[in-house]
């Protein structure tokens, strides 16, 4: 069996799996983790959210880049006005589109696509947890060297990848989990960032941080210090995401 049709066989038997099993799959795999994780993803997912009513951001339009399941676009629907969700993977996409679907969110546009650095296709590296290929590991990546760390058998699909430019959208907010290829997908929205100045929510647990932060800088943006609002929270290092603000509007709540 060649690669490319053992590809597409996982994915039919994927769809199968989902269409018979789906009360066997979780909305997110979080209850699987200790309770102290699971408040610190629920709290970066809050933050967010809280910026937004702190600095009196519009809710026009979310981009969510790196669904997974869709945990946090199921929650950025109530939100927002719409939703925008991208994901790579085909396996989690199909976990994504069955969420959606079973809560009835009709503002949510959702995308089995990569955003990158340029228009083609990419080499995605995936993992599971189970035979069944119900539970897809969340560490999904265009670099290998991020999947690697554990013991799972890696598959490589060839995914559709674009710029988050190419898509002409106009955002007020976007948050972005890819595995350590945050940056790259800034590079290819750097139009739709300096056009729209949205507020943006970025995992740097894993990327870079300081480079981000820098890249961010060259357009005017403000690395949001979570010590200032650990009355928020108290145990902000837990967090897992950077959030950062246009200049722009600090000014305008002074």
């Amino acid at each position: 069996m060649t690669n490319k049709n053992f590809q597409l066989n996982l994915a039919y038997q994927q769809q199968k799996n989902i269409k018979h099993l789906d009360k066997e799959i979780p909305l997110d795999s979080a209850d699987r983790v200790g309770f102290d994780r699971l408040v610190s993803n629920w709290m970066t997912l809050y933050y967010g959210l809280f910026f937004l009513d702190y600095f009196k951001l519009k809710k026009n339009i979310c981009i969510d880049i790196g669904v997974y399941k869709g945990l946090y676009s199921s929650v950025y629907s109530r939100h927002f006005n719409k939703v925008h969700s991208f994901e790579a993977s085909p396996y989690a996409y199909l976990h994504a589109k069955l969420n959606f679907k079973r809560q009835q969110l009709p503002n949510i546009t959702l995308y089995e696509l990569g955003l990158l650095n340029y228009n083609g296709t990419g080499t995605l590296y995936q993992q599971f947890n189970d035979e069944k290929k119900l539970h897809i590991l969340g560490t999904t990546s265009f670099s290998k060297e991020i999947v690697q760390f554990t013991n799972k058998p890696i598959l490589e699909t060839e995914v559709r990848v674009q710029t988050l430019d190419s898509l002409n959208l106009s955002p007020s907010f976007i948050k972005m989990d890819v595995e350590a290829n945050e940056l790259l997908v800034l590079e290819g929205a750097k139009d739709t960032i300096s056009k729209n100045l949205p507020f943006l929510q970025i995992e740097t647990v894993i990327e870079n941080k300081e480079e981000i932060i820098e890249f961010l800088e060259k357009f005017d943006y403000h690395h949001i210090n979570l010590k200032s609002f650990n009355h928020v929270y108290e145990q902000t290092d837990t967090i897992r995401d950077s959030y950062f603000i246009h200049k722009s509007f600090l000014k305008a709540t002074n």
